[in-house]
């Protein structure tokens, strides 16, 4: 329900640019489907492989990798279950490693010369920041920004989130059970 959040409080641009990690399928439980529907253009990014084929048939531009300031192969942890429980940091009795490769997001962007961010979307189980860490946001400039928190695992707490987040001109504008939306505040 975040897109219809956004939608309905935030100002967005009818041709806007996207960029979504740990797109799924890109479909289901996803936040930037509604937009791409509507003539944006964007990126689905996503590691896990058993969401690999859906999401291409689903979505126009896509890239079947990890994102982390780590490049080259690395461990996946998939989920033996719930496929969109699977990540890089979640490990237990109930994941089954794999390798898969992972650019960082900068690499992504330059790949297929993305500047300007209208909406990021980070939902990795995990590894947000992670991710955010991967990518110069005072370059491209996302304007809103959905991210993935979880105060039961570390790193990806809510005050951990924030805390990275508003180091860059960024504010909190709203929580939901699982994400937070900031928004990017104009420097001076």
């Amino acid at each position: 329900g975040e897109d219809k959040w956004i939608v309905d409080n935030l100002p967005f641009p009818s041709n806007g640019v996207f960029v979504d990690v740990g797109a799924s399928n890109g479909i289901f439980g996803n936040n930037t489907y509604f937009f791409e529907r509507l003539g944006w253009q964007g990126l689905c990014i996503d590691a896990d492989p058993s969401h690999h084929a859906s999401l291409r048939v689903n979505r126009k531009l896509v890239e079947t990798c990890a994102v982390s300031s780590f490049r080259g192969e690395i461990e996946f942890y998939r989920h033996n279950t719930i496929p969109t429980w699977s990540g890089i940091y979640r490990r237990g009795e109930e994941y089954t490693p794999i390798k898969v490769q992972a650019l960082t997001l900068e690499d992504l962007l330059a790949l297929h010369n993305i500047r300007k961010i209208d909406l990021l979307n980070i939902d990795v189980e995990g590894s947000e920041i992670d991710v955010w860490n991967s990518f110069k946001p005072e370059l491209h400039q996302p304007e809103v920004v959905i991210i993935e928190y979880s105060d039961s695992r570390p790193f990806c707490r809510k005050t951990d989130i924030i805390s990275v987040i508003t180091n860059y001109p960024y504010r909190l504008v709203h929580t939901t059970p699982t994400n937070l939306i900031f928004v990017r505040t104009p420097l001076g």
